[in-house]
């Protein structure tokens, strides 16, 4: 090789090696803002402005989609900060204030979350709060644990709940049409009145679910496990959609057609 070709390749090493450099300086210092702007938000959170919260819960979100790699810290602090903010009254008979501002909209960030960035076994923690009312229309909220909360009057219309976990909760006039809850496990859950206008319970746990008055009209039922489910009546039964998979109380009856087992794909939405 002659002198200028050396000398080339090695001119050819070194840009190389300083371009290499300059990603690593690159990316700490994307790194460094990164901390910067978490550690500002956290400290935003504890804020008495409503409007600085805000900004701080909107700041997380945009990091959550600018790094991955702080995705779930953060769907953990938004969480921990609903709880500790909206937790459910000791007194039941009081009557559950309008929700906060800023608690809808750190509920309303959580629901617009990127779930492929999460592993199957993390799950959103949202127990024992009160969120009377919010507004949770097509939210992504799957895996999330709603043990004993009061969500009596949410709006879930079209939600994504699959695997979600209502155990004891109270969703009682709450509007779940056409929402999925394939899998969901509502053993003991309080959705009197409630619209599960075409809602998807496929393979869904209900055990002890109060019903009464709870419009299941189109509602898939297959593999759905009723047993137990109190105040749930024959003509409520009748406007859902099951098949011999479905199990109901023992006092009420499958639909003659149900016996006849149906394709998943045909009342999978």
């Amino acid at each position: 090789m002659d002198k200028s070709a050396e000398a080339a390749n090695k001119t050819a090493e070194a840009a190389l090696k300083n371009a290499e450099n300059a990603l690593k300086n690159a990316q700490a210092a994307q790194d460094k803002q990164i901390t910067e702007r978490f550690a500002k938000a956290i400290e935003q959170l504890g804020n008495e402005k409503i409007e600085t919260r805000l900004g701080a819960i909107y700041t997380l979100e945009r990091i959550a989609k600018d790094s991955k790699d702080d995705h779930w810290t953060i769907m953990e602090v938004l969480t921990a900060f609903v709880r500790e903010n909206a937790p459910v009254k000791k007194d039941q008979k009081q009557e559950s204030p309008k929700i906060r501002t800023d608690i809808q909209a750190a509920l309303t960030v959580i629901g617009r979350r990127n779930s492929k960035n999460e592993h199957e076994n993390q799950r959103l923690d949202l127990s024992n709060i009160d969120i009377t009312g919010v507004d949770l229309i097509k939210a992504n909220l799957e895996r999330a644990d709603f043990i004993s909360s009061n969500l009596e009057g949410a709006l879930l219309r079209e939600a994504r709940l699959q695997n979600a976990e209502f155990y004891d909760a109270n969703l009682r006039s709450a509007v779940l049409s056409e929402a999925n809850l394939q899998k969901a496990y509502l053993s003991g859950t309080k959705l009197q009145q409630a619209n599960l206008y075409k809602v998807n319970l496929q393979g869904s746990f209900l055990p002890g679910a109060n019903l009464h008055l709870a419009n299941l009209a189109e509602a898939n039922l297959q593999g759905t496990n009723l047993s137990g489910a109190k105040n749930l009546e024959q003509h409520q039964i009748e406007l859902a959609k099951g098949d011999r998979t479905t199990i109901l109380p023992e006092n009420l009856q499958p639909l003659e057609h149900w016996k006849t087992k149906v394709s998943p794909f045909k009342l999978q939405r």
